[in-house]
């Protein structure tokens, strides 16, 4: 694989993975917004329809950003290999991107996490 590719297969990895973060914090907040308004009126069976429908998109969407991340890894990999100096990827320490991509995972999953409590809580009211 040329330097070329392996920089735009990098690029295209980190652009997929932010898509798909945006994509779960907008759901998230369409999430949040119907457990602040509609929260407590909502009958039981459109409570867990929304529920599993929520944990659904979450788990595709954590999976998903894991995935990408992974494979961007190891793209990085590669392009250590294919001596691209002058690339940052390739001289910064190894355990930031890893770190970075970690970092967005839990973000992810506690974000998760505490919505759902949230909207229990305000089912509970």
């Amino acid at each position: 694989m040329s330097q070329y590719e392996l920089v735009d297969l990098w690029i295209t990895h980190l652009t997929f993975a932010m898509t798909v973060f945006v994509a779960f914090l907008s759901a998230t907040t369409a999430f949040l917004i119907v457990a602040h308004f509609k929260g407590s009126e909502l009958r039981q069976s459109l409570y867990r329809i929304v529920t599993t429908l929520y944990c659904v998109a979450v788990v595709f969407f954590v999976l998903m950003y894991a995935k990408t991340l992974e494979a961007a890894i190891d793209i990085r990999g590669q392009a250590i290999l294919a001596d691209m100096d002058w690339y940052n990827i390739v001289y910064e320490p190894q355990m930031i991107a890893p770190f970075i991509f970690t970092t967005g995972f839990i973000v992810q999953v506690i974000l998760a996490i505490g919505s759902v409590w949230y909207f229990r809580s305000t089912r509970n009211q």
